[in-house]
């Protein structure tokens, strides 16, 4: 249709690139686009300038058969600028450029591939020199592309800058933006060093990473309305423990003012050194967030009890576990606050009660008809009773919104917090008409996940969930040795329908497809078989696999493969075993004891090491217990139990610090409670916190062997 001479400059080809850019505005499909190319015999320079844009439009065949490796080297300016590359097209454009001889020796060149730079592998962007990332990242136009750049390769950068600098204010100074968050949190610790407050507070950092420098910045600056939401959230007990108690309240003040957001071990620790001295009569003036860690008598004398669950109900209450005695116990006071005796709640009372809806019983929900139904569009989840209590108040009819056959788009927008409770029977009465114009725009600007999107696709279309079905069984036949690399990246949801016997066929050859594979929603026994297979094929359990693997995966890990790990992986990772079986945390104890043996005489040593205590031997918490940690108690109660039951009341004592009022929530909760009748009493008691069933003066503990049968 167009050879390679014919008129590249000339109306034949300005024709067929109008019909091209007429089809991509009014069709809006790539799709067709792609149809219309592949009537092109091959693409010269001249076309793929031409096309511009349109050349997103080309496919992997195109690119490996159709396109010289001295044209696209020739067209790279053009083809950089190029947005929307998916990942099988620019890693064909940039291996094929590579095998033509294109030499990435200077930020320049790096920068050069523009959008295309998602293309290469790990491997390839390993083997570049530290001197030409540091180049390329002072370039404007390299900096742009690196925001739509895969995890991994993200990593490798942030390796290659700190392996070029000196200290951590410069590893600051030159990470871009968009890479901050994947510094490692051991890069971290300036202790002694110059920090630049500026340089801080212009990058975006997550909680773990801003905890590592917050002792830091705090002795550095006077002025707490100089740091940015990102850098307070760094906030530490441990830290606190030092401050003046009106410094601590000056801070929360303005965290207040920041909104800044904290966790619940760090809003526990900050509403006890806010309350050192009393209750601040202007509680307000700090974060809403605090009142969940006080109770209404608390509050009395700064306002009454319904004005404090007002301002509760609009507290973040997923801070609290859901089934924990705190949570409970504020729903209880709020209904006896707001005196309401029986299940019916009233619109007005639902409004003050806010986030405590979400407590609510499915009794509740039906009996207060629709008057729940805002409030419970902003919970998190559902427990299954509440779920079909929600779905039998909808499907009556007996709500401002009517029964779902009269539902309109903005009946639709207004329920959007539901939808992961709707049902078949709801979707279907739905008019189709409707159901087809909210669609258009609330698959794109949607705030619910991937998971529950496709939950709601397959309610609209149980079709798709028999296609879907049908496919794995063909792949194995279309496919018997195993599947191809480029088919991987695209399992998508078909991924939960892969058998560890396909997966053992699996062509794994790099952290970046292990990094890809374990982003699909695979099953723990999928996630295993992965990563076996990986491992299988000679390839190391190395800092990139570990981030792929992540804690999300790393329970999944047997004895094998954990004593594979290099220590000094850790040191690049942030991972947390603290929910794994005792054996992942003795091996990764271990591990991680050695990464950071160099940094253990550091202040910030126990925030590199806390995930990993959960293995921990006594006589390392014993001396834990001397450097003013501030262990949360959370961490306390699932330490190695035999390491527990070890220690001292005075050793737990210097472990919690200004933690240990909250031992008294656990003194009939195991392990607590064995641990306290190991005790003696009169050493309990100068915890203060109520832990009673110690042995008496004069009395000593029996244990009884127990003689097996012969």
């Amino acid at each position: 249709w167009l050879g390679a001479d014919a008129a590249p400059a000339g109306t034949y080809l300005t024709c067929i690139i109008t019909l091209l850019t007429s089809y991509s505005e009014c069709v809006g499909s790539l799709q067709v686009v792609s149809s219309l190319m592949r009537n092109f015999e091959n693409f010269t320079p001249a076309v793929l300038q031409a096309l511009g844009q349109l050349a997103v439009g080309l496919s992997v065949s195109d690119i490996e058969n159709k396109i010289s490796g001295e044209d696209l080297k020739a067209s790279l300016p053009a083809l950089g600028k190029v947005r929307g590359w998916n990942a099988d097209q620019s890693s064909a454009i940039i291996n094929k450029l590579l095998s033509s001889g294109y030499q990435i020796s200077s930020g320049q060149s790096l920068a050069k591939l523009g959008s295309l730079v998602a293309g290469l592998n790990s491997s390839t962007l390993r083997s570049l020199s530290p001197e030409v990332i540091l180049e390329a990242i002072r370039l404007p136009e390299f900096v742009r592309q690196i925001v739509a750049l895969p995890s991994p390769l993200k990593r490798i950068l942030v390796e290659k800058i700190s392996s070029s600098v000196d200290n951590p204010a410069d590893l600051v100074k030159f990470t871009p933006s968009a890479l901050t968050t994947y510094i490692p949190k051991s890069l971290l610790i300036f202790e002694d060093e110059k920090l630049n407050i500026e340089d801080l507070n212009s990058k975006v950092w997550t909680q773990e990473q801003a905890a590592m420098f917050f002792r830091d910045v705090i002795k550095a600056e006077p002025d707490f309305n100089r740091l940015s939401p990102s850098v307070l959230q760094g906030f530490t007990c441990a830290v606190a423990s030092e401050m003046e108690s009106e410094r601590v309240q000056e801070l929360a003040k303005v965290m207040k003012r920041k909104n800044v957001k904290l966790g619940e071990d760090q809003l526990s620790c900050l509403v006890k050194m806010v309350t050192l001295r009393g209750i601040p009569k202007d509680l307000d003036s700090y974060p809403k967030d605090l009142l969940l860690f006080l109770s209404p008598s608390d509050y009395a004398a700064t306002g009454s009890c319904k004005q404090y669950f007002t301002n509760v109900g609009k507290a973040n209450l997923d801070l609290l576990q859901r089934e924990s005695s705190e949570r409970k116990q504020l729903l209880l006071e709020a209904l006896e606050c707001l005196k309401i005796p029986g299940t019916q709640v009233s619109k007005e009372n639902a409004k003050i009660l806010g986030h405590l809806v979400c407590d609510l019983g499915e009794e509740y929900i039906r009996s207060s008809a629709g008057n729940l139904l805002k409030e419970l569009s902003q919970c998190e989840s559902f427990l299954p009773d509440q779920g079909e209590a929600v779905r039998r108040v909808l499907s009556s009819g007996n709500t401002t919104f009517g029964p779902p056959q009269v539902w309109s788009t903005s009946t639709l927008n207004e329920l959007t917090g539901l939808f992961p409770v709707l049902n078949h029977s709801i979707w279907q009465n739905i008019p189709k008409n409707v159901l087809s114009l909210w669609l258009k725009d609330f698959a794109r600007d949607s705030p619910l996940s991937r998971a529950q999107l496709a939950t709601i696709v397959e309610e609209l279309f149980p079709s798709r969930q028999k296609r879907d079905v049908a496919i794995p069984t063909v792949f194995p036949q279309t496919y018997p040795d195993g599947y191809p690399d480029s088919l991987l990246p695209r399992l998508g949801r078909l991924a939960s329908l892969i058998t560890a016997e396909d997966i053992s066929k699996w062509k794994i050859t790099s952290a970046d497809m292990l990094a890809t594979l374990l982003e699909q929603d695979l099953s723990n026994e999928q996630a295993a078989a992965v990563i076996s297979r990986y491992v299988a094929l000679g390839n190391p359990l190395n800092a990139t696999a570990l981030n792929a693997i992540n804690t999300k995966y790393l329970c999944v890990l047997n004895a094998t493969l954990l004593n594979m790990i290099d220590p000094n992986s850790l040191k690049l990772t942030s991972l947390n075993p603290s929910a794994c079986p005792q054996l992942t945390k003795d091996i990764l104890y271990v591990k991680a004891k050695r990464a950071f043996s160099d940094q253990h005489y550091l202040r910030s040593y126990y925030s590199l090491i806390e995930p990993y205590l959960g293995g921990a031997p006594g006589e390392d918490l014993r001396a834990l217990s001397k450097n003013n940690v501030n262990m949360n108690v959370d961490t306390l109660v699932h330490l190695r139990r035999d390491a527990l039951m070890s220690l001292t009341p005075a050793e737990v004592k210097g472990l919690l610090g200004i933690n240990l009022q909250d031992l008294a929530n656990w003194r009939n909760r195991s392990p607590i409670q064995e641990w306290a009748r190991s005790q003696k009493q009169k050493e309990l008691d100068k915890l203060g916190v109520g832990l009673t069933g110690g042995t008496q003066e004069g009395y000593m503990n029996v244990v009884t062997p127990k003689f097996q049968r012969m």
